[in-house]
């Protein structure tokens, strides 16, 4: 009797769902087309990309919770101008690893977020000028030579650090942990999160962080 026949992304088949159509991809040197085709004839939903937490998912899933139980609007309706400013900003077009970091573009530098996210530093500043979110965190207004400029020289002089503690969400192996850090601000706090996250638990994701409190004091 002939043997079972096997396919080529039967070893990758713990890991559909859970890890991006195109990384997995790549390492098995096939279309993305394939994997999620494949995905897709064993009922595997795609990916959901980086979450902040169970009870704060990625802005793309909150949006399609809220299309789902919404009404559907009879005739035209006054959409406000914070709205619009929020749809400018919202999801168009395919999804992105990067759906998943909307609220930390601009605050936090696009290197950090694409060591988060996986992709590239200019993945994010493309991603985030599309959007019109314009860069604010302490090092952006540098010019060349890292000498502060316009109004990013006047906050640079301004800031002073200030300690806080941060909620870091980490998947370990599929288990959702939480942790604590202390850092004078989110940009410290991911570098400080991804250092310590490595030691503790090597290969573990840092899904997100959250501003807790700061220091009394």
């Amino acid at each position: 009797m002939p043997g079972k026949s096997t396919h080529k992304l039967d070893a990758f088949l713990p890991r559909l769902g859970k890890e991006p159509d195109h990384k997995i991809a790549a390492e098995a040197g096939v279309s993305r087309s394939l994997v999620i085709s494949y995905r897709k004839k064993h009922g595997i939903e795609a990916y959901a990309g980086y979450k902040f937490g169970a009870d704060n998912p990625p802005p793309a899933a909150r949006a399609a919770a809220a299309a789902g139980k919404a009404p559907k609007a009879k005739g035209p309706r006054k959409v406000s101008r914070a709205a619009a400013t929020r749809a400018s900003t919202a999801f168009r077009g395919r999804r992105s690893a990067l759906d998943a970091y909307v609220e930390m573009l601009g605050k936090v530098p696009d290197a950090d977020i694409a060591k988060l996210a996986d992709v590239t530093p200019e993945n994010v500043r493309t991603y985030r000028t599309r959007r019109g979110i314009a860069a604010t965190w302490p090092e952006a207004g540098k010019g060349r030579g890292g000498r502060p400029r316009g109004a990013g020289a006047a906050k640079a002089r301004q800031a002073a650090p200030v300690a806080a503690i941060f909620s870091v969400a980490v998947d370990v192996g599929g288990t959702q942990r939480t942790y604590a850090i202390a850092a004078s601000n989110i940009t410290e706090g991911v570098a400080i999160a991804n250092a310590l996250v490595a030691k503790r638990h090597p290969g573990a994701i840092v899904k997100g962080l959250t501003h807790v409190a700061e220091f009394l004091g």
